[in-house]
């Protein structure tokens, strides 16, 4: 990004699809419907697990690979429709002016402890995450 900062933007969509806060979104069927072979009943729970979604095969080209050029880039990090976070604009404005930041003052980033992951089945990332920024 520091030789393109045009990609800053991709870069953070990339890394919403990648690392998503949210493992997953429940909800009741409102009618029947067939999704890829699955028929689901009106009133059958569904659960959207978004870290599966993020990696679909037939929505995204090489899945598994980070790719921070990305385009299109059709992720479910925050949701959609009446799920949609109400944040994901400010996230993703604090993740351009973080990331801006840590290009202009960094050259890296060091894991200096072990990372304890929040107990939770609903929300992902660290807990904790001790680290040190190494300044230019």
């Amino acid at each position: 990004m520091r030789e393109d900062p045009a990609l800053l933007s991709t870069a953070v969509e990339e890394v919403l699809r990648w690392a998503s806060s949210a493992a997953h979104s429940m909800g009741t069927a409102t009618r029947p419907v067939e999704i890829r072979g699955r028929r689901i009943a009106e009133g059958d729970r569904v659960v959207l697990w978004a870290p599966s979604a993020n990696r679909d095969e037939a929505v995204f080209d090489d899945s598994d690979t980070f790719d921070i050029a990305r385009t299109p880039n059709r992720h479910l990090a925050f949701g959609s429709g009446k799920h949609l976070c109400i944040d994901g604009t400010l996230a993703r404005a604090q993740m351009r002016i973080l990331y801006t930041e840590l290009l202009d003052t960094a050259t890296g980033i060091e894991q200096t402890g072990p990372a304890h992951a929040v107990p939770s089945i609903a929300v992902r990332g660290p807990e904790t995450l001790p680290i040190r920024i190494v300044l230019r």
